[in-house]
């Protein structure tokens, strides 16, 4: 059985508060408050990903073995667990080449991939079947605060921008800030600026 990558959990807590936009005059972007994606503190278990895990992972997903950063794949966890897949170059070549993709990452405990550069403080993530990739991934930035911060990229309680969906023509700036210490994260807040696109009107209730 292949050896899963360390695990960091850092619980979505039942406390946590969702922030909510607040439409400008103009109907242009609003600050979106801060929302707590964590209150619990991390546990970590099993192995580093071994090197040929590591090598598997790159292949899957387009890059070659050095583009890796010299940090571990880790699986990291703010309610979905996320496989973090640190980098320092070739993130505009990558993408998902793997049809059983999902069936790879589950042998490593998790249920989706996101790809770090981690001198850039830029991301990407797609979903499992490599067709769609998002623009601004919440639920992966909570994760890669607590990445950056547990392994000392980032700086515990200070706030630091991670940019997302260039490749798609639709960049976004998604504001993270870790808490707690490197060893015990509590708390991830994540926030940005939205923009309204569209506006509707629901008549008729569905069946």
């Amino acid at each position: 059985m292949q050896p899963r990558p360390d695990l960091l959990r850092v619980g979505a807590g039942a406390d946590g508060r969702h922030g909510s936009g607040r439409r400008l005059p103009d109907g242009g972007q609003s600050r979106q408050p801060s929302t707590p994606h964590s209150t619990r503190e991390p546990r970590s278990s099993s192995p580093p990903c071994r090197a040929d895990g590591r090598a598997e992972v790159a292949e899957a997903l387009h890059l070659p073995l050095t583009a890796l950063a010299d940090l571990p794949l880790r699986v990291v966890s703010t309610g979905l667990r996320y496989l973090v897949v640190p980098v320092v170059s070739g993130l505009a070549d990558a993408r998902i080449v793997r049809g059983d993709f999902a069936q790879l990452l589950e042998r490593y405990g998790a249920q989706f991939a996101y790809v770090l550069d981690v001198r850039a403080l830029e991301g990407r993530h797609w979903n499992n079947d490599g067709v769609l990739e998002d623009v601004a991934t919440g639920s992966a930035a909570g994760c890669v605060g607590a990445y950056l911060a547990r392994h000392r990229v980032v700086a515990v309680g200070e706030e630091f921008a991670l940019r997302q969906g260039r490749f798609t023509g639709r960049p976004s700036r998604l504001a993270v800030r870790p808490q707690g210490s490197p060893d015990a994260l509590h708390t991830i807040r994540v926030g940005g600026d939205v923009t309204m696109v569209a506006r509707g009107t629901l008549d008729t209730l569905p069946e």
